[in-house]
């Protein structure tokens, strides 16, 4: 939630992010993998950003974050699976 308000206040003008409920479906789709940088941040300065380096900082965060957070969702659904598939063949490890 915090990026998603974070996103909100910083890319008002943008109709993505206009309103909270459009902003979490956007952070939503932006987790899943399409950024869309360009976008945010337009190289012929049309949309006049309010802080142009804290907006890059927070955007920088996120991708990082996100990244982190889905790689460790998928490394323990792995680990999960493979607990449970050597349940499922007796195998026990006696510590």
């Amino acid at each position: 939630m915090g990026f998603v308000f974070s996103f909100c206040v910083q890319f008002h003008e943008s109709t993505q992010f206009s309103n909270v409920w459009w902003s979490m479906v956007k952070i939503v789709v932006m987790m899943m993998g399409e950024y869309e940088y360009g976008e945010l941040f337009p190289e012929d300065d049309k949309k006049e950003l309010r802080l142009k380096g804290t907006s890059r900082i927070i955007f920088l965060a996120f991708v990082v974050l996100s990244s982190i957070v889905l790689m460790n969702l998928m490394i323990g659904l792995a680990v999960n699976d493979i607990q449970v598939k050597c349940k499922a063949i007796g195998h026990t490890n006696h510590i």
